[in-house]
């Protein structure tokens, strides 16, 4: 009975070992799937962490850009009303010089015309004679006119 028995211990000794060498490594297979499992949520997580990162800075170079073209349109608005307000400086000024002149011209035309108009009144104060005195070198009144002081020397021929 002996004999049977340490058969039996041995064989309940062998059985709980392989059950424990069976546990162990069912303990061990669920551990490293556990850890890929693990592996797999943080490969995951990494790659969502870079999508949002790859998102966000997009995100911030399309503000970046946006206030660029901001910038640029506003210093070209600026640089168009500058060339605007030279533009109409330069078109005052161009009226003024414009004006000027015609009233320039409007004050010598006056001056002229009232010349004139004061030759005119003076050829016709003078009478013929006087106007043909004042044309032609040398020729004065004769002694019978009226207003003539000395007998008129012979007239000069016109070349």
């Amino acid at each position: 009975a002996g004999l049977a028995s340490q058969k039996l211990d041995m064989a309940a000794r062998q059985q709980r070992a392989a059950e424990n060498r069976a546990a162990q490594e069912e303990e061990a297979r669920r551990k490293a799937a556990e850890e890929e499992k693990k592996k797999k949520e943080l490969a995951q997580k990494r790659a969502e962490e870079q999508r949002q990162e790859t998102e966000r800075r997009q995100k911030e170079l399309q503000i970046q850009k946006e206030k660029l073209e901001a910038v640029r349109l506003r210093a070209q608005q600026e640089e168009d009303a500058r060339l605007r307000k030279i533009q109409e400086q330069q078109e005052a000024e161009r009226r003024r010089i414009q004006q000027e002149q015609q009233e320039r011209e409007e004050r010598e035309r006056a001056a002229a015309a009232k010349a004139a108009q004061q030759q005119q009144q003076a050829a016709g104060s003078k009478g013929l004679l006087g106007v043909l005195g004042s044309i032609i070198p040398g020729w004065t009144k004769p002694s019978g006119a009226p207003g003539a002081s000395a007998p008129a020397p012979a007239p000069v021929p016109i070349p």
